[in-house]
């Protein structure tokens, strides 16, 4: 072994990480962050939301709020919709609270804090995010007061000037990568169709994923597993298809463990009743 093969393999290892764990953990909310910012810059005027009066200051930030707690935004695909936000003239510090807000907060995350931690516990949690983000808004806003920020619109996004090779080839790199795992998506999709009558090696029921970066950790966990083939976890049901050769039960649920999930072997019966009821 030369000593350029370990960087060969570690910068390949590099890529396949980056695309296949980080960007598939969230190529479904970039996608659906883009397209509520184009959906806010297509029929929202650029600056219009500036002249209403309510969009401004601590009313502005309440509903910001309002609206952002209850919903799961990843924080990936919020960022576009700030942006889009503050070119129809949302402030920057409102924009800031959504931010910061959104990703933090949803139904799931509050039910579960509920049920596992109580109610003093869920509302320190929610008065904490609620407080800060809107202290730290009325802070960025205090900072940048006097400060122009242009609104970053199709028209002047670039001043004028043509988007650089770089802007053009990146746009372009992400569009692909993006196209790329939706079309594995698809593929996944379909083989699933396909083999719905054969019988799944093993199938785990897994509670606590919450997002797809969890889907991502307990698929990963049970494939470092040697005797794991392939494993399919499901966010909505929970339920996770493992496939293998000779597979021990209590090694898998051990693997999910370790990734910080709890995990138990959802029996052949089972399997047969939700495929009736579904």
């Amino acid at each position: 072994m030369t000593a350029a093969e370990p960087t060969a393999g570690g910068l390949k290892g590099a890529l396949r990480y980056a695309v296949f764990d980080l960007l598939a953990a969230i190529d479904l909310w970039v996608l659906a962050g883009v397209l509520a910012a184009a959906l806010i810059a297509a029929f929202i005027p650029t600056n219009y939301l500036a002249t209403l009066t309510w969009t401004h200051g601590i009313y502005g930030m309440l509903l910001v709020l309002a609206i952002s707690i209850p919903l799961y935004v990843c924080t990936t695909g919020s960022v576009p919709i700030a942006a889009s936000l503050i070119a129809v003239g949302i402030p920057t510090g409102t924009a800031l609270v959504f931010l910061m807000a959104g990703p933090a907060t949803n139904i799931a995350t509050l039910v579960a804090v509920y049920r596992v931690l109580g109610t003093r516990v869920l509302a320190i949690y929610l008065g904490t995010v609620i407080l800060m983000s809107i202290l730290l808004g009325l802070g960025f806003d205090a900072l940048l007061q006097g400060v122009h920020v242009a609104p970053t619109s199709k028209h002047s996004e670039y001043g004028g000037r043509s988007p650089s090779y770089l802007a053009i080839g990146s746009a372009l790199l992400l569009s692909g990568l993006l196209t790329y795992l939706l079309g594995l998506r698809l593929k996944a999709m379909l083989q699933t169709w396909r083999n719905l009558e054969p019988e799944p090696d093993l199938m785990l029921k897994v509670e606590g994923m919450s997002c797809a970066h969890c889907v991502a950790s307990v698929r990963k966990s049970l494939e470092d597993v040697a005797a794991v083939s392939a494993a399919t976890p499901e966010l909505a049901s929970g339920l996770v298809r493992v496939c293998g050769d000779h597979l021990d039960v209590t090694d898998l649920i051990r693997a999910v463990e370790k990734a910080g999930f709890r995990a138990s072997e959802y029996g052949t019966a089972e399997i047969r009743l939700t495929r009736k009821l579904g």
